[in-house]
């Protein structure tokens, strides 16, 4: 599978070193309380998915109107790629690992979340690497207060619809140029 992808990232240290080095980890925050906050899916390098409009969104609030969106290209092979937006087997996958490893007494909080419990993966397969062989991993983000102007009804009773415009997150667990290739950089704020 092959996913457009667009990086927002700081200004901060000019065009020729963010063209040569981003996409920029994404790594554990403190939150503005001094909690500790993982990422979405985890320490990793985060695209947005074909969505300009929200890599320009996460740029203005994340960077104070001082960012640069780059675009890629992603090369998302079968056996690296984890899909838990468009598919099955992968999302069942995932479930029936956190059922497994939840059920079977793994000494661990009762409620990590799916970054914690995508950490918790990657630790293990270190020694076994078959636990979690995932490189790239693609998730829908829903979030309370999306739109409804993208909400599109399939049937008259408005009981069953379907939303058009998901936010879905792209994260390479490591950066890798056989999965990852620059294509330019599409937009720049003005500061």
């Amino acid at each position: 599978m092959r996913i457009i992808g667009q990086h927002t990232c700081s200004k901060e240290g000019g065009i020729e070193r963010i063209t040569r080095n981003a996409p920029f980890e994404s790594t554990e925050y403190k939150t503005q309380k001094g909690e500790k906050k993982m990422p979405f899916l985890g320490r990793g390098y985060y695209l947005w998915d074909s969505n300009l409009e929200e890599a320009r969104r996460w740029g203005m609030g994340r960077y104070g109107n001082s960012y640069i969106i780059l675009e890629y290209e992603l090369d998302c092979p079968g056996s690296v790629f984890l899909d838990l937006v468009g598919n099955r087997l992968d999302m069942k996958w995932f479930i029936d690992q956190m059922k497994l490893l939840v059920g079977g007494g793994v000494n661990r909080k009762e409620n990590w979340n799916i970054a914690q419990f995508i950490e918790f993966l990657k630790r293990l397969s270190v020694h076994k690497p078959e636990v979690f062989p995932y490189k790239i991993i693609r998730a829908i983000d829903l979030y309370t207060k999306q739109s409804e102007q993208f909400r599109y009804f399939f049937v008259e009773s408005r009981q069953s619809y379907t939303y058009l415009d998901p936010k879905i997150v792209v994260c390479l667990v490591e950066k890798n140029r056989l999965y990852l290739k620059y294509r330019r950089i599409v937009e720049q704020s003005e500061d």
